[in-house]
């Protein structure tokens, strides 16, 4: 990665990570609070909107009651008045008048005030129930609105959590890319043959001259991933197994080779640490002594 080492492109890969992850998480935590307030501010306009039409039926229960002067009337419904009052002003403060639902329930309210507010003239009580209605209407479609956003979370918020969803599969695959020619042993890879060495020998496996062995056994050193792994390929083992298989690996040249398998009883035969794959298309079965 732009041209680092392993040794630090993984650290830093895995800090960067690890910072962006906490970025996320305050993010996260942010948002979580936006919506504890959306909720607050859900239930204090539910709590306000119920406190207007209470208060407006309990001073239509004063009027009803014919109190027989009106002193006493106002004694008895100022409480509601004054309240009725606080919750106009308290939802007129908490909407906002620019958008469409919020202008319904201003709207609605508005009605609602209407009723009470004629100077020198009684309240007509039979609007109440229909502007109770409109109200409760209103209101309903911006309720359920805020209470989709809480459920949903903020905006920010869902793009946050898949972020952070996403840094952790990218940063597990980082963390299992090693392990990874372990868990799938099948997968090709390539290997360069950085030495070859012929050994020929007569039948009895002794060193013999090029012109009167029996056959050759071929020494191999493959570079991999920067290990070093040293094998060798005896094609006397293998006639009967696989007649085409070879040793023709050479030098300079880079092979897919496959990882032999740990199952010994169930894996195909013929068996081997590393199996290759020769320009011709043939097998190569290297029998590996040991990796640097």
């Amino acid at each position: 990665m732009f041209g680092l080492p392993k040794e630090i492109a993984g650290p830093i890969i895995a800090a960067f990570i690890a910072a962006v992850i906490s970025l996320v998480g305050l993010l996260i935590s942010k948002e979580n609070k936006v919506s504890e307030f959306r909720q607050a501010w859900i239930d204090a306009l539910r709590e306000e909107i119920a406190s207007v039409i209470t208060h407006a039926h309990a001073i239509h229960g004063a009027y009803l009651a014919k109190f027989p002067s009106n002193p006493e009337i106002w004694r008895n419904m100022r409480e509601d008045f004054v309240k009725i009052n606080e919750a106009w002003a308290k939802i007129k403060l908490r909407l906002n008048p620019d958008e469409a639902p919020s202008k319904a329930i201003l709207q609605a309210l508005q009605e609602h005030e209407g009723i009470f507010q004629e100077n020198d003239v009684p309240p007509d009580f039979s609007k109440l129930r229909e502007a109770d209605r409109e109200l409760l209407k209103c209101a309903q479609v911006v309720l359920k609105e805020e209470w989709k956003k809480v459920k949903r979370g903020e905006r920010i918020y869902r793009a946050a959590t898949w972020l952070a969803g996403i840094l952790v599969i990218v940063g597990f695959l980082s963390l299992l890319k090693p392990s990874i020619p372990l868990l799938f042993l099948s997968a090709r890879r390539d290997y360069r043959v950085v030495e070859r060495t012929d050994n020929y020998v007569d039948k009895d496996g002794r060193p013999a001259s090029a012109q009167l062995h029996d056959h050759d056994i071929v020494g191999l050193v493959f570079s991999h991933e920067g290990h070093k792994i040293y094998g060798q390929c005896d094609l006397s083992t293998l006639n009967k197994l696989d007649p085409n298989a070879s040793c023709g690996l050479r030098t300079m040249h880079d092979y897919d080779c496959v990882l032999g398998r740990d199952d010994i009883m169930k894996a195909p035969m013929p068996l081997s640490d590393l199996t290759c794959t020769d320009a011709d298309g043939r097998k190569v079965y290297v029998y590996v002594s040991k990796e640097e």
